[in-house]
C-alpha cells in the first residue's frame, strides 16, 4: 500500500508532543477502516487529541494499493479563544497531488485587527506556495465563506515535490502554532462557537454529497465517520 505521508505524520507526531496534546478515543469502527474494491483494497486511520488551546485536532490517513492517498489534519481551537481553524487537506491521485489545500481560516475575517494578528503571518507561506504548482480554483460556496485569502489553493503537483508539499505545510503549521503565544481568551466565545458551528454544518454537507469515503467504506459507516469523526459540531 502507498505510505507517501510519512514525513508529514511524524510531524504531526512532534507538535502534538510540543504542544502536551492527549489522545481522545476515537470509536474502533472509525478509527480504522478497511474495504475491498475494484481497483484493490483501502484502508484508513483516524486519530484524535486535545490540549491547552486546542479542542479538537484530527488527523486522517487513507492509503490504499498505488491508486489514492490522502492526509487530512485539522486544528478546531477551544472556543474560549478566537484562535482559526488550522485545515489541511493533501489528496494524492495515481502520481501527482489532486488538491494542496492547507489554511489557517479566520474566525472574524473582515476584522482589521483580526486580520493583522492572524491572517497576514501567513503571506510568506502563501508565497512559498504558490512555487508548488497550478492554483487550484475555489468552486463552493463554503471556500469562499471560510479559506482565508492566503490559503495554500494548489493542484497538479508532481509526486516527485512532495518535500516540497511538506516545506509549505510545516511553514504554514508553524505559523499557526505561533498564535498560541502570550494569547489571552476572548471576548467573543459565542460568536467563535457559532462560526464553527456553521462551518461544521456546511462542509459536512458537501461532504455528503461527493466525498468518495462513501463510495469506498459504504454510505453507513461513511456517514458516520462524517458525522462522529469529522464534524462533530
Amino acid at each position: 500500500m502507498w505510505n507517501n505521508f510519512v514525513f508529514f505524520q511524524k510531524e504531526i507526531d512532534k507538535f502534538i508532543s510540543q504542544i502536551s496534546a492527549t489522545r481522545i478515543e476515537v470509536a474502533e469502527a472509525l478509527a480504522c477502516m478497511e474495504a475491498e474494491g475494484k481497483t484493490g483494497r483501502y484502508a484508513m486511520e483516524s486519530k484524535a487529541w486535545q490540549s491547552e488551546f486546542y479542542a479538537y485536532i484530527r488527523m486522517t490517513h487513507l492509503r490504499s494499493e498505488g491508486r489514492v492517498e490522502m492526509l487530512n489534519f485539522t486544528i478546531y481551537p477551544h472556543t474560549t479563544y478566537d484562535l482559526p481553524i488550522f485545515a489541511s487537506d493533501l489528496v494524492l491521485l495515481k502520481d501527482s497531488f489532486r488538491v494542496a489545500v492547507v489554511d489557517a481560516m479566520p474566525a472574524f475575517p473582515n476584522d482589521k485587527l483580526y486580520h493583522t494578528k492572524y491572517t497576514a503571518p501567513l503571506i510568506e507561506a502563501y508565497e512559498a506556495s504558490t512555487q508548488l504548482g497550478d492554483e487550484y480554483v475555489r468552486k463552493r460556496d463554503w471556500s469562499f465563506d471560510f479559506l482565508s485569502q492566503y490559503a495554500c489553493l494548489r493542484h497538479q503537483i508532481p509526486l516527485v515535490q512532495i518535500d516540497s508539499v511538506l516545506a509549505v505545510w510545516k511553514q504554514y503549521l508553524a505559523v499557526y502554532q505561533s498564535f498560541t503565544a502570550d494569547i489571552k481568551p476572548s471576548e467573543k466565545a459565542e460568536q467563535v462557537l457559532a462560526w464553527q458551528a456553521d462551518y461544521d454544518k456546511k462542509h459536512l454537507a458537501v461532504e455528503l454529497e461527493r466525498n468518495p469515503l462513501m463510495h469506498y467504506f459504504g454510505k453507513e459507516l461513511g456517514e458516520r465517520y462524517q458525522k462522529e469523526f469529522l464534524f462533530r459540531s
